[in-house]
Formats: structure tokens, sequence, C-alpha cells
């Protein structure tokens, strides 16, 4: 019923399926929500660290995250005497941290670069308190390089994201849940309207 070890495992394999399409913007906010329920599980049970840590740092790069409640996580708090106690990596301090780094290095490969910031101090904070100089280090150099990317892509007068193309499905071929529907497709960078019109018509004429 309350399982979100269950529900972190399947948002790390969507992120995989995401990655493995170079999707990396959807990649990381899987990830990034994973982190979130990482951050909630640790501070319910009082690590000293996290505890310290502000969730802003999460609300600034994913907004939404402020409606989400936790409510299966923290029920798990109230229907057990003990704290829950998980397996996945996920829900320890070190696989936090790591995730924190899998977030960042998607976010990277999408050049969402601004996006990074907030994951960065929220590392910051812990190899600070921790006084783990040499991890402070790589740091710093990684957002030296960061914000050198930030710098090169705020001086185009354009920076691509993706192609956005709005689709409508007509035709007794197609199944009743996408007849007569507008779907938005995203895709690479740089897609012409004939790479998806061939795009689709692949993926159509197998299925129907």
């Amino acid at each position: 019923r309350h399982a979100p070890e269950l529900s972190v495992t399947w948002y790390y394999n969507l992120a995989d399926n995401h990655k493995t399409r170079n999707n990396f913007i959807e990649a990381a906010e899987c990830v990034i929500y994973v982190a979130s329920v990482s951050y909630q599980y640790l501070k319910m049970i009082g690590h000293p660290i996290i505890a310290l840590i502000n969730f802003d740092y999460f609300l600034e790069v994913l907004p939404y995250l402020k409606y989400e409640k936790y409510e299966d996580l923290k029920q798990l708090f109230v229907e057990n005497e003990d704290k829950p106690i998980f397996q996945s990596n996920a829900f320890q301090f070190s696989g936090f941290i790591q995730l924190l780094k899998d977030s960042i290095k998607c976010l990277n490969d999408a050049t969402y670069y601004e996006w990074c910031v907030p994951l960065y101090k929220i590392l910051l904070f812990i190899y600070e308190h921790k006084k783990e100089y040499s991890n402070l280090q790589i740091i710093h150099s990684e957002l030296a390089e960061l914000y050198s990317n930030i710098n090169r892509a705020s001086q185009k007068t354009t920076r691509l994201f993706g192609t956005f193309y709005k689709v409508a499905f007509y035709g007794k071929l197609f199944p009743e849940d996408i007849n007569g529907q507008e779907f938005v497709y995203k895709m690479p960078k740089i897609t012409r309207l004939s790479e998806i019109v061939n795009y689709l018509e692949q993926q159509f004429t197998r299925q129907y």
C-alpha cells in the first residue's frame, strides 16, 4: 500500500529510459524527484546534516515539488513505531549525495546549466559542514566550468532546448484513445518538419 521504495525504483527506470533517448532534462527531473524523496526520508529519521538543509533548493529547480506531500512516506512513520528501513541506497545519506551528482550530470547534458546551481549549493553545504576540503575543491572546480558555460550560453542570441510540434491524429485506423486527439511532441534541438513526419510514419506504420 505504501511503497516509496517501489516508487523510487520506477523513477530510476524511467530516468534510464529517458537517458537512452537523450531526453536528459526529463531524466534529470526523475532523479531530482528521487533525491527529494531521499531528503524527506533522511529528514524524518533525524539525519543531523539533512535537518539543516533548506528544501527550497529543490523548489528552485522543480517548483511543482511544493505540491508533493510525500504521503506514502509519511504514512509509514505513522503506522510503525520503529522507523522504516529501506534496502535502496537512495535512502542512505551517501545515496542522497550521489543522486544530487547524477541530477547535475543530467542537467549539464541537457544544457540546463542554471538549474545545477541550487543542487551544487546543497553539496557545498554538506562538504563544508563535514570539512571535506578535497570534495570542496572538486565542486568549486566544477562550478567554475559551469559558470563559464552559463556565460557562453547567455551571450548567444538563441538557446535551443528542443523543438516542439503539435500533432493531431485523425482516422479510423487509430485507436479510440488517440483518434481525434492532439499531442505535443518534444523532439531534439533542431528537428525539421520532414523529420518528425518521417518519425511518426515509422512509429505508427509498424503499429497500425
